[in-house]
């Protein structure tokens, strides 16, 4: 795989224009044909589920990712940033409320406007 890098200019630009995306590196070794480090824009990893899905499901879902979280970083070295607190960088997709039962358990703020169910 070749990586081919972008301007500091086209970085700034892609986050006006999408604010969701954020600076993020990709370390040397990450991927085997990448042998220095990478600078590009990134989403934190997230997932989507319909509005619909029982908020008990969704629930167990996220908390069945984030006690597995060992495992998810064996597979995947990014997922070492999947944790938690990092629901923060989530600034436009609202949240579902099996989601939210959950990181307020872990005592994790929440922007009101992302947070209030469906």
């Amino acid at each position: 795989m070749a990586f081919i890098p972008f301007t500091s200019e086209q970085i700034e630009l892609l986050k006006k224009r999408m604010p969701e995306l954020s600076d993020s590196l990709i370390p040397s070794g990450g991927y085997p044909s990448l042998t220095e480090d990478y600078n590009t824009v990134g989403l934190f990893n997230f997932a989507v589920a319909n509005k619909d899905l029982p908020d008990d499901l969704v629930y167990r879902i996220v908390k069945a990712a984030y006690d597995k979280h060992a495992q998810l970083v064996e597979r995947h070295s990014a997922a070492r940033e999947t944790i938690p607190t990092n629901i923060k960088h989530d600034t436009f997709l609202p949240i579902h409320p099996g989601a939210v039962r959950y990181y307020r358990e872990l005592g994790i703020d929440l922007p009101a406007v992302l947070a209030n169910g469906r």
